[in-house]
């Protein structure tokens, strides 16, 4: 679905039909006006903006940053003194993300670590809990942290006062 949902979206004539589908839905009666001209608005923009060359653009960039994240997410666990295959290493970053979707504590602290520890205990060379839990905090450290402190020299770099945001915001009204 991942992979062929996008595919539709490229197709403003396909968004438009499958949002008048919706439309049609009882469910959604009483605000079918509504409905209609806001999937109108989003294909007509779809139509304007989206085309193969962006699509492959955006495929690009995703690729180009997991690949940094899995790079990332290795370089912690050697960093830690093991190392783990790169398809383990991408199959468990998926599940401990998907996990990482439950509301339990903010940034994913906690579920990260916990499932890594108990990913980590049950591969070919099982690791110690205490290592996933020393992993997770490590990945919390370059992921979040670095990221932000990133921001936040760019930031520093090229301000953007709250007054030109809600002056663009205006200009688009």
């Amino acid at each position: 679905m991942l992979v062929v949902l996008p595919v539709f979206l490229l197709r403003a004539d396909w968004v438009r039909i499958i949002g008048m589908k919706l439309v049609g839905a009882r469910l959604l009666k009483r605000n079918r006006h509504r409905i209609a001209t806001r999937v109108d608005e989003f294909a007509s923009a779809l139509a304007s903006t989206m085309t193969l060359r962006h699509a492959g653009y955006c495929v690009v960039i995703t690729l180009a940053s997991y690949t940094i994240f899995f790079l990332q997410c290795g370089l912690c666990a050697t960093a830690l003194g093991f190392s783990v295959p790169m398809m383990d290493l991408v199959l468990l970053m998926a599940v401990t993300n998907l996990v990482g979707f439950l509301p339990l504590a903010p940034s994913n602290l906690g579920t990260r670590e916990a499932c890594l520890g108990w990913f980590l205990s049950r591969l070919a060379q099982p690791q110690p809990l205490e290592v996933g839990i020393a992993w997770g905090l490590l990945q919390f450290l370059v992921l979040f942290v670095g990221g932000s402190l990133i921001g936040f020299i760019c930031w520093q770099l090229s301000p953007l006062g709250l007054k030109e945001v809600m002056k663009d915001l205006k200009c688009e009204d």
